[in-house]
């Protein structure tokens, strides 16, 4: 019998050190380049909470969150290439039908501009500018997914670190203008076809990979990516219908800050994803080691927030923001737990267990209708932190729950197989 070499591997054994090797790159690569996008991201808002103060930076939040939510078909779409790839034979028709789609977002943005002004407080005009980057919106998140779902995340990184550097390009050139928000929503448009360009590109290269989907798991795909949204912008949106404009600032402000907690479970969330859809069986190793990362770095943002949280508002807010020192650390547990749900959400989606989003879906809803109810800032902060940390507990706990239950059946199917397999001897 010949005998394994002393310090060699098994193939099986080997190829799993392989994933988790590419695991640890594909973080390092993604989460090296959302930690300098974020960086970007803050000089940012940096530059325009300095400059604007809080009523018009307000205004500017507003309409950035109304971006986002109108782009949510985009984030949808970038999910669903995540998950399932593309299929070249189709890309044709799928490329027209995203452009289609977004300049028909675009044109409902204009017809509607008088209202969602009125609502949100805003100029009708900056709604039409600053939504110009509807347009491309889908042809990159599509772009993006068919990257990711490969795994080229070099490729990724530099698409996300291009686009936050060219947003902090427009806010310093918005320093030369007079009309600084009008200037700035042009800049967004420009910068977001400067974006599609280089994905096209990218993405071009990538040889088709596609996995098979069923109408209903692209459906429950497309819900994860609807919700991650709806987290990210939900409280500010509706704190600029409820609160002052001085206050609706502030508050859009603190969330500038807090939802950096948030942003680092993005990009863990999306390798655990791929790594998932690539070693199956691996599900729980690559789950708890995201979970992990995510924690650690969490918590130490939380820290900061906790024990510097006046010298972290004035480094990036300024002055004029000193009304949300008070709030930061207990605004950063609430994030934490929109991090971790995060996570949670993308697991669900590698694991096809979609129970917990069911979950995650009641608790976003009571999270909106309480902030809907809310009329102060100290109001709006609680109810995050208390709806979205239990809805983080229960989700998370629903889920190690299905784990557990699944290994138990698994190793009970195994049990029994090996015990017909020797009745069979």
């Amino acid at each position: 019998m010949f005998r394994q070499p002393q310090g060699s591997l098994a193939p099986g054994e080997e190829a799993s050190r392989s994933k988790a090797r590419e695991f640890w790159k594909d973080n390092g690569i993604l989460g090296g380049a959302s930690v300098a996008a974020g960086l970007m991201n803050y000089c940012y808002h940096v530059v325009l909470a300095h400059l604007l103060g809080p009523s018009e930076y307000g205004s500017l939040a507003t309409l950035l969150n109304l971006t986002t939510v109108m782009v949510i078909p985009a984030s949808v779409v970038t999910l669903i290439y995540t998950r399932f790839g593309r299929r070249e034979q189709q890309a044709a028709r799928e490329s027209w039908l995203l452009w289609s789609f977004g300049v028909v977002l675009w044109i409902l943005m204009v017809g509607f501009r008088n209202d969602l002004a009125q609502i949100l407080r805003v100029g009708s005009l900056l709604v039409v500018i600053f939504t110009l980057e509807l347009i491309p919106s889908l042809a990159i998140g599509a772009n993006m997914g068919i990257l990711q779902h490969v795994r080229r995340y070099w490729a990724v990184g530099l698409l996300i670190a291009l686009s936050n550097g060219v947003r902090v390009l427009a806010a310093l050139a918005t320093m030369l203008t007079m009309y600084r928000l009008l200037a700035l929503g042009l800049f967004e448009a420009a910068a977001a076809v400067m974006t599609f360009a280089v994905s096209r590109w990218l993405s071009a290269a990538t040889l088709a990979k596609t996995n098979d989907s069923s109408p209903g798991a692209v459906t429950e795909t497309a819900l994860v990516g609807v919700a991650n949204v709806v987290m990210a912008v939900a409280d500010g949106m509706i704190s600029k219908h409820n609160l002052s404009p001085f206050w609706a600032g502030e508050y859009n402000g603190l969330a500038t800050i807090g939802h950096a907690i948030q942003y680092i479970s993005g990009s863990l969330g999306t390798v655990m994803l791929t790594s998932i859809l690539a070693e199956p069986k691996a599900h729980l190793k690559f789950a708890g080691l995201t979970l992990a990362v995510y924690g650690v770095l969490s918590a130490s943002a939380q820290w900061v927030f906790c024990q510097r949280a006046g010298e972290v508002v004035e480094l990036i807010l300024g002055q004029h923001f000193v009304a949300v020192v008070p709030y930061l650390g207990r605004y950063g547990w609430g994030m934490m737990a929109v991090g971790f749900l995060n996570i949670t959400l993308m697991y669900a989606v590698a694991s096809k267990r979609w129970t917990p989003m069911a979950l995650v879906g009641l608790g976003i809803m009571v999270w909106v209708g309480c902030l809907s109810l809310q009329n102060t800032f100290a109001g709006f902060v609680n109810a995050t932190v208390v709806i979205m940390g239990a809805t983080a507990a229960a989700a998370m706990g629903m889920q190690t729950m299905l784990a557990w239950r699944g290994g138990r059946n698994r190793r009970e199917k195994a049990m029994l197989s090996a015990a017909k397999g020797r009745g069979d001897g």
